[in-house]
Parts: structure tokens; C-alpha cells; sequence
């Protein structure tokens, strides 16, 4: 568990500070995203990631379902994640005035995040599946734009999209 008392908001602090370092002036926590927010920019990057392609009129028959498994996971995620955020916040709560946090049972804890990798698996399969016949048709431009676009997500599907095929060494992310 997170270390209570004066020790324990220190840490807090720092984590604050780390998640709003680049801002000029820093306005307290952050708030979590609404999920309005997530589908805005969902689309947002949706959108820009299909108009760096430039996609022909052949690739847009193909566009469709990549598009769909995209919204579909992503909302899938963020629903997990908002899920995980109140967890952590009701924690986080039972923690305040140095009180003790509720007992974390490790064996379940482990059977959980097995059964959440094994879901994510499944999700990048269907994801793969479905972006494999646009990938297929890309030229070597757009495969490039698609890494500049995505490029800054190491660890998201799309990149591992890009990069499935590379042989060159361990990948990182």
C-alpha cells in the first residue's frame, strides 16, 4: 500500500508535481475526464490519424472497420480505467487522517490482473484483425505518417500494429 502520514502526502505532492510539471502555473490536481471528454478526443485523434493517411477511395472501404474496433475497445477502456479511478480514490479516502487502508487481498489481486491481460490480448487480436487488410494496402508514406501520428503512444495497439512485423531485437513498450 501508499505510505500514510507525512511521508505519504510528500509522495503525494511529487506526484503532482511531476503530472503538471510543464505547465507555466499549476492550478492543483487533475481532474478526472468525463466520459464526454474521453469520446471527444477519441475522435479527435480518430480523425487525425485518417486524415495524416490521406486514404484512397480503395483504403476508405477499409477504413470503417479499424474505426469501429477503435471506438469500441476505447470505450471498453476508459470505462476500465474510470472504474479503476474510483477504486483507487475510495482507497485513497480510507486512507486520509493517517487511517488504516482496507486489507489488499494479493492472491485475488494477481487472478485479476491475469483475467485483465487476458482480455486486453483478446482486444488487440480483434483490434489486429481489423486494421490487417488496411494495413496491408498502405504505401510506404503512409506507414510512416501512421508512425509519426501514433508515434508518441509507445506502449498503445496501434503501435504495436506498426511494429509487428520488426525482427530486430527486443521491443520496449
Amino acid at each position: 500500500g501508499r505510505p500514510a502520514g507525512k511521508f505519504g502526502k510528500r509522495v503525494d505532492r511529487m506526484i503532482e508535481h511531476v503530472q503538471h510539471s510543464g505547465a507555466k502555473r499549476w492550478h492543483g490536481p487533475r481532474r478526472a475526464m468525463s466520459a464526454e471528454d474521453r469520446a471527444a478526443f477519441l475522435d479527435a485523434r480518430i480523425a487525425g490519424v485518417k486524415a495524416g493517411l490521406q486514404l484512397s477511395a480503395e483504403q476508405e472501404k477499409l477504413w470503417g472497420p479499424v474505426e469501429s474496433t477503435v471506438r469500441d475497445l476505447g470505450k471498453k477502456w476508459g470505462d476500465r480505467f474510470a472504474a479503476r479511478r474510483e477504486e483507487w480514490q475510495k482507497r485513497r479516502e480510507a486512507m486520509k487522517d493517517n487511517k488504516e487502508p482496507p486489507a489488499i487481498d494479493h492472491v485475488d489481486r494477481l487472478r485479476k490482473r491475469a483475467d485483465n491481460l487476458a482480455e486486453r490480448a483478446a482486444d488487440m487480436k480483434r483490434f489486429a484483425d481489423a486494421a490487417q487488410p488496411l494495413y496491408a494496402t498502405l504505401d510506404e508514406g503512409q506507414k510512416r505518417r501512421l508512425q509519426t501520428l501514433i508515434g508518441h503512444r509507445r506502449s498503445g495497439m496501434m503501435h504495436r500494429w506498426h511494429n509487428r512485423d520488426r525482427d530486430d531485437g527486443p521491443r520496449r513498450g
